[in-house]
């Protein structure tokens, strides 16, 4: 009553009154002590006059909780215009990102419909295959030199003469088999191309010989030459009658 007295109409509790303007002073990431020390460094810092502490609570007047007030939704409308523009600044980098890339894409399909551009899936597969082809003979070719300079330093002795002897003897012999092999394996399909073709030809021959359809020009034929026959079997067996007298 006595506080009311002299003018002290808002009592706030020193945790509430640094949990909601602590903000106008100090970061949102520090760490404050609910004291009043911490209470009176905010309201010194503001530049307010007139208001007390006591064990428990900041004693303020009207025009402080005005203040207070005016100053935190300033502090909110600050905060709420710089989130505007960061928004407006990602989403413009998002939709400018989009239209380059929209962009590009429109271009890579122009170039690909081309025809000094475009290139066909049997190509690509070719090329593939010939830089495959190139790759494995540098490194082979790579692996053979790095071989041979490692055999002519070494000191060439009887024993790795006749090494060299006995391995360049089974590659020959080795790669004569294999010639052998390859040129059996062609007669090979050969002959069974050939027997496969005889087979077919033979079951050809067969299907044409008991085939027994007939095209429609013999069947009309035939069909007609029947009914003549018919017709002077017909008149042979009852003749016409006589014509008759004249008046």
């Amino acid at each position: 009553a006595k506080i009311r007295r002299f003018g002290y109409s808002h009592r706030i509790p020193f945790a509430n009154f640094i949990q909601r303007y602590s903000i106008l002073v100090y970061p949102i990431t520090m760490d404050l002590p609910l004291t009043r020390e911490t209470c009176e460094n905010i309201l010194h810092k503001l530049k307010m006059q007139n208001w007390t502490t006591g064990k428990s609570k900041v004693f303020l007047k009207y025009y402080h909780a005005e203040q207070l007030a005016r100053l935190y939704s300033d502090m909110a409308n600050a905060v709420i215009t710089i989130q505007s523009y960061v928004r407006m600044h990602v989403i413009r980098s998002y939709i400018k990102y989009h239209q380059y890339k929209h962009s590009n894409d429109i271009i890579i399909k122009e170039l690909n419909r081309h025809p000094k551009f475009s290139r066909s899936i049997f190509m690509d597969e070719k090329i593939r295959e010939q830089a495959a082809i190139c790759i494995q003979s540098c490194i082979r070719g790579y692996i053979q030199r790095r071989h041979y300079l490692t055999l002519t330093r070494k000191p060439l002795t009887e024993l790795t003469a006749a090494i060299v002897i006995q391995k360049c003897y089974r590659g020959f012999h080795f790669r004569k088999a294999c010639s052998l092999y390859k040129q059996r394996l062609n007669i090979q399909m050969l002959c069974f191309l050939q027997q496969v073709e005889l087979l077919n030809n033979d079951f050809f021959i067969k299907t044409v010989r008991t085939n027994y359809c007939v095209p429609l020009k013999s069947i009309e034929s035939m069909t007609h030459n029947h009914k003549q026959s018919n017709n002077k079997i017909v008149q042979h067996l009852f003749p016409p009658p006589p014509p008759l007298p004249l008046p």
